[in-house]
């Protein structure tokens, strides 16, 4: 019993160093290269594929407005939007645990997290509003901020830009460290399910 507890102690111990290792490699990567996301969105313009993307954000937002319906008492809204949220984790975990069945090969975990880790495309971003603030073009930064949770960025002046860009980057701070923590615990499931609740508050 004891070999039996050492080896699957060790097994634990290696995995997680595994995990650490690919979350460092990935990061790096993504640092480096940029955005993932954007090289994600190449591959898929070139298969004409592209709609793939935005396809999650719109099935949630349909979703979110044939369970919201206005006559519908504030318990009913409080235990639908509960229920679609359990859903959406349940799925992504075991769209995780998949992932992890048919991909075994570690590469492709690595693909995965320099997509997921919002590393260089939050930098690169931030980077383009601050470079376009110096240079006075204050339309080309709000330009920057589009496609993230300040829906009113058109209307900012610099200042609101600079907070909004303080914002951001903390938020994505949060966000980098939840999916690796979730990554670490869970592997591919909970990177999946991690995704998928900050997919549930910045589309909802």
């Amino acid at each position: 019993h004891k070999f039996l507890y050492l080896k699957s102690e060790k097994y634990s111990i290696d995995s997680r160093m595994d995990k650490a290792l690919l979350i460092v490699i990935a990061i790096a990567i993504s640092a480096l290269l940029g955005s993932g996301w954007y090289w994600a969105h190449k591959l898929l313009d070139l298969l004409n594929a592209s709609y793939l993307f935005k396809l999650p954000a719109k099935l949630l937002r349909d979703a979110e407005r044939k369970l919201n319906r206005e006559h519908r008492p504030t318990h009913e809204l409080r235990f639908r939007g509960m229920l679609l949220t359990a859903i959406i984790i349940t799925v992504s975990l075991l769209a995780g645990f998949l992932f992890s069945l048919i991909f075994k090969n570690q590469f492709f975990t690595l693909v995965l997290l320099v997509i997921c880790l919002p590393v260089g495309s939050s930098w690169n971003r931030i980077n383009s509003l601050k470079k376009h603030l110096q240079t006075g073009n204050i339309i080309a930064a709000r330009g920057q901020l589009e496609g993230t949770v300040f829906r009113h960025h058109a209307i900012l002046d610099a200042p609101s830009l600079v907070r909004a860009a303080v914002e951001y980057l903390a938020v994505q701070s949060l966000k980098i460290v939840a999916l690796a923590f979730w990554f670490m615990l869970l592997g591919v499931a909970g990177l999946f399910a991690s995704l998928a609740l900050f997919l549930l508050q910045e589309t909802l």
